[in-house]
Formats: structure tokens, sequence, C-alpha cells
């Protein structure tokens, strides 16, 4: 996630859309949160809306642009 510091290392591959969603498994598709954000993504009641440019909105309505 934008901001976080964490090392490479420390990083899981996620699926911005589900895979059991239809979601594609290639670097669109892909994005490497940290083991704590992917972790905090799949808590129940919250919930991370991806678009298909990389914008990530998060729950408290933060909105991110993927620059690359």
């Amino acid at each position: 996630m934008r901001g976080c510091c964490r090392p490479a290392q420390c990083t899981d591959l996620d699926h911005a859309t589900a895979w059991a969603d239809g979601g594609r498994t290639d670097k669109i598709n892909l994005r490497p949160p940290c083991r704590l954000h992917h972790m905090l993504r799949d808590e129940p009641g919250r919930t991370f809306h991806t678009e298909a440019d990389g914008t990530l909105t998060t729950p408290s309505g933060r909105t991110y642009h993927d620059r690359n």
C-alpha cells in the first residue's frame, strides 16, 4: 500500500480483483501489499476498492493513485 515503508521481502502478492471474482493473475491485477496490510484487507467488514486504473480507495475514504 502506498505510504507503507516495510521492505519488499515483507510483501505478498494479492489480487486487486479477487481470483474467485474473475480477477486475472497478471501484472495488471496483482498488488504487493505488506503482510499486515494484506491481512487487514481480508478482515471481515473491511473493503478496499481497487479500480482498473490502479486507484485504491480505503475504508476511511482515502484515495491513492498507482503511478506505474
